[in-house]
């Protein structure tokens, strides 16, 4: 989910007011979470007598900027940012004394529990409801059935007592065939929450600082989407078009790039010959200079949070696998 996606910590559960009753007011503690590069949901929480919005980090990813707005009392202000070591959860403190807050639930969801997701779907900046059960159940996520699309990252998934569970956080879809999961639900999309957790170990980092590594994570995520329609590029002209508009790359971080600036239509076995020569020594150059520049600056990166590092790992194998189906699809030497 896309496209720079705040949540959770050691909570004792406190007399929340408001929110017991959720959905009689929903808008008291749900948060509009908005940056540069996109839009998500948080909610307020009190923690240990403090008030904080919670959402996924991937909401605040590669952001210069953010804002929180609530339904019903305008914007918060927010103070400090903490992220989790081990997940993607976030939490911001916030100068807001009197603004509502849910509670953690007491105790661990149950298969077949009703639940609901309460947030931002799509990014329309309009507060919707999702119900579902949970369909698994593990130490660190839960999986439910509640439909929660682009824009619910960071949105609260709440029992029927309005307690948080988790954090709507990440969608799976199986990509191949597999007649061991043919025709059954494990075979199609499945959704996931960040749990919330008392052994959560919250790392305080600065504003600026987060921007530092969550941009470099960001921009390896553009990097995986232009090369994806690198791999798929095929028109000679739009190809070199886009070729003449890049500036020079700075060590400093990655360019960002759209995907719809790459995603080039044609076919490749219409060209012969130097054309056809000259789309493939581009298109191998730039994905293996990309390759280089990546294993260089994010294995050379402190990062605060272990989720983080765990993260541009997995990303660094990926690019890897893109760059050697690229050459592939060339069929340019390695």
């Amino acid at each position: 989910m896309r496209m720079f996606s705040l949540f959770l910590f050691c909570c004792i559960p406190v007399q929340l007011g408001l929110c017991a009753d959720l959905w009689d007011d929903p808008v008291e503690c749900i948060v509009i979470v908005s940056t540069d590069r996109g839009s998500g949901t948080g909610f307020v929480c009190t923690l240990n007598g403090k008030k904080y919005v919670i959402t996924n980090t991937h909401v605040l990813r590669g952001a210069q900027r953010f804002e929180f707005h609530t339904l019903a009392k305008g914007e918060l202000r927010p103070l400090q940012l903490e992220i989790a070591n081990d997940r993607d959860l976030a939490r911001v403190s916030i100068a807001a004394p009197t603004a509502s807050g849910f509670q953690v639930a007491a105790k661990k969801p149950s298969l077949g529990e009703a639940v609901s997701v309460l947030g931002n779907s799509l990014g329309q900046r309009v507060v919707t409801r999702l119900k579902g059960t949970v369909e698994g159940v593990g130490p660190e996520v839960i999986e439910i059935s509640a439909e929660f699309v682009q824009g619910n990252s960071g949105s609260p998934i709440i029992n029927s007592a309005g307690e948080v569970l988790g954090v709507a956080t990440f969608v799976t879809r199986h990509g191949s065939k597999d007649w061991v999961t043919e025709g059954t639900r494990f075979a199609g999309t499945r959704r996931f929450g960040v749990r919330v957790t008392e052994d959560i170990d919250w790392r305080l980092i600065s504003m600026r600082r987060f921007y530092e590594e969550s941009s470099l994570l960001a921009d390896c995520e553009d990097l995986l989407e232009s090369l994806s329609g690198l791999i798929r590029a095929n028109d000679l002209r739009a190809f070199e078009l886009w070729k003449d508009r890049q500036p020079e790359y700075s060590d400093a971080e990655f360019r960002r790039r759209s995907f719809n600036e790459i995603y080039l239509r044609g076919n490749l076995n219409q060209y012969v010959g130097d054309s056809r020569r000259r789309i493939r020594s581009f298109g191998h150059s730039y994905a293996h200079t990309m390759r280089w520049n990546a294993h260089r600056l994010l294995s050379e990166t402190s990062w605060t949070a272990d989720y983080h590092k765990d993260l541009a790992g997995s990303y660094l194998k990926v690019l890897d696998e893109f760059c050697a189906a690229f050459t592939e699809r060339l069929g340019c030497p390695k």
